[in-house]
């Protein structure tokens, strides 16, 4: 299989910056000196050459460069992250008075809708966040790219009574990226929600255009080499970390697991469905156990039937209670809507509860 050129070239670039990472800021100076040397050199070898190992090897320094002279700056651009955190703050304190003011029957479901579609755990109670960790459930709570993602798809989803044309096309595209860029500015822009923003935009700008398509890797490494671009030191993150990891597990573990049982074609039964989603599982644990281990010192042992009962029923719930969220701040609050929520909630906390006793 012919690889992407945007792949070799983004593992080069994200070599360059953990390594520079790894020998530590102590030696920024020293590593910009010699990358910056070098990065000259190889480009202008590359060129005269046209060897693509040497080239390699430039985009290598380029990325070791760029994190060396990143480190020796502040770890986040000063003027850009207290705006960022305020807007934030201001979401998550509109969406506490909105949820708030649903009539919900259970006192736990607004506190879990906030954590879910703003990041805001303050209301959560310390048993229900260890249930979520013992469980292996604690990524439904740190919102992941799985949240940007559940809630762009079940947007071009709704954006479908559009219709098929031309026009049609480029508005849902430019309401999909409209609202993913709101929604990351809006919660915070953690790395993972940057990684969830830059893989859906690629794929939306790409989108029809056959000549331009990537892969599912082309579009993960393209997403990788930006985000590292205009940040290096976010490789230092755990959310950046498991992200990446995670999303490499779905990306080269998954279609392999999948592949072991057989097709049914286009419309695959339960026991399908249910491997696909034990497959996808186990994919991202494999990927990101080892940061995992080494930065928390714990494994779920329960992952498989967490993700089995928990992710469906949380998928559910974002789509439902960002669209009672929506409502209620027009002033409509069905009451089907609002029991379907907190029957969603009330199933997931239920069964976070007994998984995490096990």
């Amino acid at each position: 299989m012919k690889t992407e050129p945007v792949i070799p070239f983004s593992v080069s670039f994200t070599a360059g910056v953990a390594t520079a990472y790894c020998i530590r800021a102590t030696h920024a100076v020293c590593i910009a000196s010699l990358a910056g040397a070098f990065l000259l050199l190889g480009l202008s070898m590359a060129v005269i050459h046209g060897e693509k190992a040497l080239l390699l090897g430039a985009v290598f320094l380029t990325g070791a460069f760029s994190a060396a002279s990143r480190a020796l700056q502040s770890p986040y651009f000063e003027e850009v992250l207290p705006l960022v955190q305020g807007i934030s703050g201001t979401v998550r304190s509109a969406m506490d008075d909105l949820t708030s003011a649903i009539p919900f029957a259970d006192e736990r479901t607004a506190p879990l809708i906030n954590a879910l579609l703003c990041g805001d755990r303050s209301g959560l109670g310390r048993d229900t966040v260890d249930a979520f960790r013992r469980s292996g459930a604690s990524h439904l709570l740190a919102l992941s790219g799985l949240h940007l993602g559940v809630l762009a798809t079940g947007l071009g989803t709704a954006l479908e009574v559009l219709g098929k044309s031309r026009a049609a096309d480029y508005a849902k595209r430019a309401t999909i990226i409209g609202f993913s860029f709101i929604y990351l500015i809006a919660c915070g822009a953690g790395a993972s929600l940057q990684r969830a923003f830059l893989f859906i935009t690629i794929r939306q700008i790409l989108l029809g255009q056959h000549s331009r398509q990537l892969s599912t890797a082309g579009t993960l490494c393209c997403a990788l080499t930006i985000q590292l671009a205009a940040d290096p030191l976010s490789i230092r993150s755990a959310s950046f970390q498991l992200s990446y990891l995670a999303m490499a597990g779905i990306t080269f573990i998954f279609p392999r697991l999948e592949a072991f049982f057989p097709d049914e074609g286009r419309h695959p039964g339960p026991v399908r469905r249910m491997w696909s989603s034990m497959a996808m599982s186990i994919s991202c644990q494999l990927t990101t156990l080892p940061v995992a281990w080494l930065r928390f010192h714990s494994i779920p042992h329960c992952f498989i039937l967490t993700n089995l009962i928990a992710l469906p029923l949380c998928e559910a719930l974002v789509c439902s209670a960002a669209l009672l969220a929506a409502m209620s701040a027009l002033g409509w609050m069905p009451a089907a809507l609002i029991t379907v929520v907190d029957t969603l909630s009330r199933l997931l906390l239920g069964s976070i509860g007994i998984i995490s006793g096990m």
